[in-house]
């Protein structure tokens, strides 16, 4: 379900690194659009962690620490609750 949620809002790349920060050329002097990329990208994570918190149990939000960071958020929930049970579907992710 998550997969599918994230999907639909194209950021399912946060998760799976197929789309990464955009970087700098020269970070001394950023163009514009370097910065509308890299803020744009920080927008959609931001985002992402948020869809994703909003949708787990209350129980669960315990696990997130303080990441922010969607795909590190999606590896901590599934060390803690997909690895330690037999009988949850991971494919739902």
């Amino acid at each position: 379900m998550m997969r599918t949620v994230l999907l639909s809002l194209s950021q399912w790349g946060l998760i799976t690194d197929t789309f990464k920060a955009p970087r700098f050329a020269d970070s001394a002097n950023p163009t514009a659009s370097e910065t509308s990329a890299i803020e744009a990208f920080e927008v959609s994570s931001i985002s992402a962690f948020m869809e994703i918190s909003f949708r787990i149990a209350d129980f669960a939000k315990s696990v997130l620490s303080n990441t922010g960071d969607p795909k590190a958020t999606r590896e901590l929930l599934e060390k803690r609750f997909v690895q330690s049970s037999m009988t949850c579907n991971q494919s739902s992710w």
